[in-house]
This record gives structure tokens, sequence and C-alpha cells, in this order.
């Protein structure tokens, strides 16, 4: 086993040193518009920060560019436990696909949603889910 892949730098890497503040689970790739975004969630779903982090690449390969606020999905106060997601599109738009939970105060039950992607200034994509 090479633990020095050239394809997928650190993937044979001891799992104990991920950082599940950056990365923790449910990954997605697509590719918009010449380039490729992937997404995931970080934390723990029962952790208020736990969101859909996002980062580009030009290549499937990487390197993979995040962005210094790289959450996909805006915070809210009663919108929780966004993650989980994949992104498609229909006609010129981009939609999020991903799941919260239905009762933050009472169970982890999670509730399937969709969001529209839009674009705030130099293009960076958001997602509201009030």
């Amino acid at each position: 086993m090479d633990i020095h892949n050239p394809v997928l730098p650190g993937y044979w890497a001891d799992p104990g040193q991920f950082d599940i503040s950056i990365y923790n689970e449910g990954p997605h790739l697509q590719k918009k518009d010449g380039r490729y975004w992937l997404t995931w969630s970080n934390y723990d779903t029962r952790d208020p920060r736990y969101q859909i982090a996002y980062a580009f690449s030009g290549s499937v390969y990487g390197p993979y560019e995040v962005p210094e606020n790289n959450r996909l999905t805006l915070a809210s106060a009663h919108a929780v436990g966004t993650g989980h997601a994949s992104l498609t599109n229909y006609g010129s738009d981009w939609y999020l696909l991903y799941h919260r939970l239905a009762d933050p105060e009472h169970s982890l039950m999670r509730e399937t949603c969709l969001g529209v992607v839009q674009f705030a200034e130099e293009n960076t994509p958001f997602v509201v889910v009030d």
C-alpha cells in the first residue's frame, strides 16, 4: 500500500489525523461550469455548527480551493443539522438537496429539503435554509 498516493494525497493517512471541523462526512462531487464542486458535512449533526461546506477545483483530482467562508448553507436559529447534500440542476437553476433535523429539541429525526443555490458577490454560492 502506497501512503504517498499521487492521485489522492493522504488517502491512506491515519484517520485519527482528520479534523472533523474541516471534513466529517457525506461527500458529493458535481461539475458545474467547468469546475468541480465538492460538498461535505462537518462537525456532528447535534452541533449547531453542523453545516454543508464546499470547495472548488478545475480537476477532479484537485487541488481543491477552500474559500475562507465555505459554508453553503446559511446559519439559521431553527433550521439546524443541515447536511448530506447533493447538487443538481434543472434548466438554468441549481438546487441543493439536503437534510435537517425535523424537531431538534426533541429528536434527531431528519427531514429532506430542497433549496435554490443563490450566488452573492464574487459568485459565492449559498442556500437559505429557513
